[in-house]
């Protein structure tokens, strides 16, 4: 029997495109218990929605501990003593995280950044592979979902029912905003959208994340067409709304991702960062980007950028993209 815990200090997104590693290492050493350490938001959603069974918050005390480099008290040991095998995706320079990790006896320790922010053409899912060696074999991975729960179907179908939207309408998500303004389509965009996917008869519901506030507004106020918005609640509750729509239009989020997961048609608009690197391997997912891609060599530069023509995708290209989607996918009903 063996136990794995997985140590993720990264973003939502990061965190989704990391799936299909969470599976393959649970599966390639039959696991009867995957425990990941990460996103707070997360918490709650992945146990029950995916291979991973348990969850905890990566600013827990256990963590804190580990991260200080400071002598592991003999509570957090004890903690670690429930695993096998403990893997931290973590920069370690003085190798304070490795030593606090060997120190528990018994526990096959693996402590290495997946090194996201290096300049390389990898997949962020092929890093995160590439960390763990031996353990996982070099070869392809296989799709990692999320699957809503009935629970979770029936909380947003009453949430849509309240704010007008019932069962038979198509209703597409939309999400205008992301972890980083630089990676926002331009909220007029978003409008135009909007509009023309209620000129179509479809329905939109808007979803806001803690920081998309000005971005949902802007959009909000240039759009002509009503459409609800979810603000202010759990990713549990995004995914029961999420699991009742037809279709997902967005950045390269971490809502994007989580869309994607769940299997639903979507199109991502990406300007300086790369589908073939972020985007999601879903054949759900459609990324929509300029072919001339970013030029911006440096984030500075991206934030500084006012041409922004990496986001060469026009309002007509993105309508198009999702009605091509809308008719190729099953219609999801709410129940």
């Amino acid at each position: 029997m063996t136990s794995i815990l997985v140590l993720h200090p990264g973003s939502v997104g990061d965190t989704i495109l990391a799936l299909p590693v969470l599976d393959a290492l649970k599966s390639r050493l039959h696991a009867t218990l995957l425990h990941v350490g990460g996103h707070p938001g997360l918490v709650e959603l992945l146990p029950g929605r995916s291979q991973v069974d348990a969850m905890t918050s990566i600013d827990g005390p256990e963590y804190r501990a580990l991260f200080s480099a400071v002598e592991m008290p003999r509570a957090v040991s004890k903690f670690f003593q429930q695993f096998q095998v403990v893997v931290a995706w973590s920069a370690d320079r003085d190798d304070s995280i490795k030593t606090a990790l060997r120190s528990v006896r018994g526990v096959h320790v693996i402590v290495r950044s997946p090194g996201l922010s290096d300049k390389t053409d990898l997949h962020a899912t092929d890093r995160f592979g590439a960390t763990l060696g031996d353990l996982l074999p070099s070869e392809p991975l296989r799709e990692a979902t999320l699957q809503a729960t009935d629970s979770d179907r029936r909380a947003g179908a009453r949430w849509l029912a309240r704010h007008g939207i019932n069962k038979g309408d198509h209703l597409i998500a939309v999400h205008a905003g992301s972890g980083s303004p630089t990676k926002c389509w331009s909220s007029e965009r978003f409008a135009r959208v909007i509009d023309g996917l209620h000129k179509s008869g479809l329905k939109v519901v808007l979803i806001e994340g803690p920081a998309d506030t000005q971005s949902t507004e802007a959009v909000m106020k240039q759009s002509s067409s009503a459409s609800p918005r979810l603000r202010d609640v759990t990713l549990v509750s995004v995914v029961g709304v999420l699991s009742q729509c037809n279709a997902f239009l967005g950045n390269d989020s971490g809502l994007t991702h989580v869309a994607a997961a769940l299997g639903l048609p979507t199109v991502a608009v990406f300007g300086p960062t790369d589908p073939a690197i972020w985007g999601s391997r879903r054949k759900n997912l459609v990324a929509l980007r300029a072919e001339s891609g970013c030029r911006c060599p440096t984030r500075q530069t991206q934030a500084a950028c006012s041409d922004r023509t990496c986001f060469g995708s026009t309002p007509e290209i993105v309508l198009s993209t999702l009605q091509r989607l809308l008719t190729n996918a099953p219609v999801r009903l709410a129940s």
